[in-house]
């Protein structure tokens, strides 16, 4: 469905595959996540691709200085389980970057609900909307890499929140 699964398969003709990368400068990381769609997308996966979008853009905006990390989450969680995704989706959506070693760029705080920390210029986040519908094996996954700007942030990521169908 998403990350670390163990072994390896042919993907069938119709099928998705979740991949989430970074970029490393001097130690420095930009990551990005994105579902890739093989073949064609379903009806569902549209509508999943639709309410993930949504929910990136409102946890971009809730990215503020001076805010606490966790309205992040609280963005997400309203876009989502708005829709019905509730029991679907992550209890984190993202976390700091800083300068850490390899293979790992996930730096502290976690963004999840509660999480009083306060966002400041210069931070920088990896957000992720992540949907895991085992039910009826669909995932649906947006991350980017967002700078905490004085008036607001930055995405970093440069590529667009779009549906990829390979």
């Amino acid at each position: 469905m998403v990350r670390y699964c163990a072994g390896m398969r042919h993907l069938d003709p119709v099928d998705q595959l979740t991949l989430e990368w970074a970029g490393v400068y001097r130690r420095y990381h930009a990551a990005c996540m994105r579902t890739l769609v093989v073949g064609r997308a379903s009806p569902d996966q549209r509508k999943l691709f639709t309410i993930v979008k949504e929910g990136m853009e409102a946890m971009t905006e809730a990215l503020v200085p001076g805010r606490p990390v966790g309205e992040v989450d609280d963005a997400h969680r309203k876009v989502l389980d708005g829709a019905g995704l509730e029991r679907h989706r992550l209890a984190a959506v993202g976390y700091s970057m800083g300068t850490t070693f390899q293979p790992n760029w996930m730096d502290w705080p976690m963004l999840y609900s509660t999480n009083s920390v306060l966002a400041e210029p210069g931070n920088v986040f990896f957000l992720h909307c992540v949907v895991l519908d085992s039910d009826r094996g669909l995932a649906m996954s947006l991350g980017r890499t967002c700078y905490v700007t004085e008036s607001g942030r930055e995405v970093l990521s440069r590529h667009p929140l779009e549906l990829i169908i390979v």
